[in-house]
């Protein structure tokens, strides 16, 4: 499973998940960093990763 770690939480939790063998990114390391809900909803389905809670919120 992909994940992608929004921007309400730190970057090293990505880091953290990536060294426990978990494909992890935050929306600083796709340049999403301030983007709306909608732009990271769109990314992390052409992406195929599993969507974050707070984008389904949104």
């Amino acid at each position: 499973m992909r994940l992608l770690v929004v921007a309400e939480l730190p970057p090293a939790l990505a880091r953290r998940l990536t060294a426990q063998r978990h494909d992890a990114l935050h929306v600083f390391d796709v340049a999403l960093s301030g983007s709306a809900h909608a732009v990271v909803w769109e990314y992390e389905l052409s992406a195929r990763l599993k969507p974050s809670r707070s984008t389904w919120l949104q």
